[in-house]
């Protein structure tokens, strides 16, 4: 009897350490292109000194299209110190206080969260886990405005 119980207790170890590494497997890509996808909208606030909202809402539309991120796309959010609605012209007669870019060497963040499901099907009902993942990277401002101090 204890080498029938040795046995069913080895047998759910290994199905779950299966169905650990399966998740670490996918879970890799996923990961990665989250990292991806924040240097490519990091580059694009480097260059402006500022998020602009049709970059962030056309990498969030991106990510929304992929698979595994269809998964939870409520939970994506793209977030970052200096964020701007508006074009560079529409800020130029504006107050500095007001503008939502920095001078040349100015640093901020830009950050992406979003939330990795981990699924477990244990006796024919799936189980999900939602695992909260983000990734941030700092980026200094490389342009220069003349309408700043």
């Amino acid at each position: 009897m204890a080498g029938f119980a040795k046995v069913i207790l080895i047998s759910i170890l290994v199905v779950t350490l299966f169905v650990v590494f399966t998740n670490f497997v996918l879970f890799f890509p996923w990961y990665m292109t989250l990292a991806y996808e924040t240097y490519n909208l990091a580059s694009v606030a480097a260059n402006y000194n500022y998020l602009p909202q049709g970059e962030k809402e056309f990498i969030l539309d991106n990510l929304k299209s992929k698979p595994v991120f269809k998964e939870n796309p409520e939970k994506i959010v793209i977030s970052s110190d200096h964020e701007g609605e508006y074009s560079y012209d529409y800020y130029k007669e504006l107050d500095s206080s007001l503008k939502p870019y920095g001078q040349r060497g100015e640093s901020f963040y830009v950050e992406i969260r979003a939330a990795y499901p981990f699924k477990i099907q244990l006796a024919g009902s799936e189980r999900q886990l939602d695992y909260d993942v983000s990734f941030r990277l700092p980026v200094t401002g490389i342009r220069y405005y003349k309408d700043l101090e």
